[in-house]
């Protein structure tokens, strides 16, 4: 996760383990939106940029990319649009 804000990809072949809870989400949207917010989004912008993505691809798909480190330039896509809308109050 913390590649979306600092624009380092991750090792090739690093795959992030997947985690069981009973949330279908399992809190990454927290997650997402503490670490923008850690890389110095706005706390609005952070969530609004979390939450269009997740409107637009899905929670699941979401989590995909993210566990995909071979995926950064479809998620970096997505996450650039939906900065880029929330930045201008989009």
């Amino acid at each position: 996760v913390r590649y979306l804000v600092d624009l380092k990809v991750p090792a090739a072949g690093t795959r992030c383990p997947k985690v069981a809870t009973t949330d279908a989400f399992g809190g990454l949207r927290d997650e997402l939106v503490d670490q923008f917010t850690k890389g110095g989004v706005p706390r609005k912008v952070a969530e609004c940029v979390v939450d269009r993505v997740v409107d637009q691809i899905g929670e699941e798909r979401l989590t995909e990319l993210l566990l995909d480190t071979d995926n950064v330039d479809e998620l970096s896509k997505y996450v650039t649009a939906a900065t880029l809308q929330c930045a201008t109050g989009g």
